[in-house]
């Protein structure tokens, strides 16, 4: 069996990359990750490329996991089954091969990628003419806290995450423990150098609705601690009138909430989190961010104060950084961190024959603040980098057949568009946009109603069917967005992005 299995995968890897006896042929193109990104960015390549060019997509994970339905699933409202597709389902819908296995790291100057199949022991070496890096994030926990261990009831804390989808099937159980035992102080947020809030925002009102169904309520006081210099920050320097927005309906739900904060350590056998807060003048920032003032005065800080939160329950967002398989690789491709450097059309700037999509590229923030926070990369515009991707791929491959230099006429640059539908609990919800995230912006909009929890239960359905027909982009619905102003591309003349 084992023999079978590994030539099995041995199989796969080479008739995806044209080692079949027919000789195979077209440029070889290696997607790494089987996420958003990734899936999206390999159909839009099938879209948009020859029709003999080799698509191969590469993911140690069996299923795709829509992961902005994370919070649902930590509360029960979703089942892990229910927001996944099988990469083999997906990837055929796709017409693009699937390759099991982990990226261990990519020689670019060889153009080889170095993958662990699965079931294997040895890596194998994948060679490529093109290479997308849409791995995700590497969860930076600090040594804070550790959702990577199941809950179970003989912890004295709950370590929950939304992050990944075995993390919020975990964060159900310890509801389903804080529920059965009655309640107890709730501690929610983001850390520092967190670049993903809406999250932790959803996941506090969400959690909150919840246990007022349940006549809990007064029994879990919640605490919402954010490294955000101000309520509704969200790493975006705000969006239109988010600060207001969030600030009522925390309150209306006796949120407390603490900002410029950063965790120092949660501890389990204290059942406390350890906190420093960054601390400004009483109501300045208030003031500004109500005004709509562009500037805050950080340096105005008056120093920093500690404080212990009572905790039996916490759900927190970490740093994004990138796999290590970046940091394996050649020098150039990643920054310290781990993340992949692009420039405006998603290239490396060192080998542009690679490029990178989604939460594994670096990404400037949008401002500095006192605690570093980082710039949000949103389901619509991870998509809008991946087709850039395609189209610029495109011209190059078209340059080389037809034996010329890449016009630099034809390349595009993602319009960045951040398009956030946020679920606050019961028959709440708000959307947020910002277009384009980095400032200054042409449009910035928040909605709040009932009518937003629709439209994200509605995307939902939308996206999962789009990663079962393999269409990352129909007609219909950029016929949609353009209709108020949304498009996946950047106009030409726009003007360069700030990256």
């Amino acid at each position: 069996m084992k023999l079978l299995l590994h030539l099995h995968h041995l199989l796969l890897a080479s008739s995806a990359f044209g080692f079949s006896s027919n000789g195979g042929g077209g440029e070889k193109i290696i997607v790494c990750g089987g996420g958003i990104g990734g899936l999206s960015t390999s159909f839009d390549l099938r879209h948009h490329l020859p029709k003999d060019t080799q698509i191969s997509v590469i993911s140690d994970r069996p299923d795709f996991q829509f992961t902005p339905s994370n919070p649902w699933v930590s509360i029960g409202t979703r089942t892990a089954k229910e927001i996944s597709v099988p990469m083999v389902e997906a990837c055929r819908a796709g017409n693009v091969n699937y390759i099991p296995g982990k990226l261990l790291k990519v020689d670019a100057a060889k153009k080889e990628a170095h993958v662990m199949l699965e079931g294997e022991k040895k890596d194998t070496v994948l060679p490529f003419d093109y290479l997308v890096g849409a791995t995700g994030p590497k969860l930076d926990w600090k040594g804070i806290v550790n959702p990577d261990e199941h809950f179970n009831e003989d912890m004295k804390m709950a370590e929950v995450s939304v992050c990944t989808t075995p993390h919020a099937e975990s964060g159900l159980d310890a509801f389903k423990h804080l529920v059965k035992t009655g309640g107890g102080p709730i501690v929610i947020g983001a850390m520092q150098g967190a670049s993903c809030f809406g999250p932790a925002y959803e996941y506090a009102m969400i959690l909150d609705h919840e246990l007022r169904s349940k006549g809990l309520r007064d029994k879990c006081p919640i605490t919402f601690v954010t490294s955000e210099p101000y309520v509704g920050h969200m790493g975006l320097a705000g969006v239109a009138d988010s600060y207001k927005l969030l600030v009522q309906m925390l309150a209306d739900r006796d949120i407390t909430v603490l900002t410029n904060c950063e965790i120092n350590k949660v501890d389990r056998k204290a059942g406390v989190v350890q906190i420093s807060q960054h601390v400004l003048p009483v109501g300045e920032a208030e003031a500004h961010a109500i005004a709509g003032e562009d500037m805050f005065p950080w340096k105005a800080s008056t120093g920093k104060q500690k404080a212990d939160l009572p905790a039996s329950f916490v759900m927190l967002i970490p740093q994004f950084k990138g796999q290590d398989c970046w940091k394996r690789s050649s020098k150039g491709l990643a920054n310290e961190h781990g993340l992949i450097q692009i420039d405006e059309y998603m290239r490396n700037p060192t080998y542009p024959h690679i490029f990178g999509v989604g939460v594994a590229v670096a990404f400037p923030p949008v401002e500095e603040t006192p605690i570093p926070t980082g710039a949000p990369k949103t389901g619509y515009l991870i998509e809008s980098m991946g087709t850039a991707v395609a189209v610029n791929i495109r011209e190059m491959i078209n340059a080389k057949r037809r034996n010329r230099d890449p016009n630099p006429i034809n390349f595009r640059r993602p319009s960045l568009d951040t398009l956030c539908l946020t679920d606050f609990g019961g028959t709440e919800g708000a959307l947020f946009l910002a277009s384009p995230e980095l400032p200054p912006r042409q449009t910035a909009e928040t909605v709040r109603g009932g009518v937003v929890k629709l439209a994200k239960v509605a995307f939902e359905k939308y996206f999962l069917f789009k990663i079962r027909t393999g269409d990352a982009d129909p007609f219909y619905e950029k016929f949609m967005l353009k209709l108020v102003g949304i498009e996946r591309l950047e106009h030409k003349g726009r003007g360069l992005l700030r990256l």
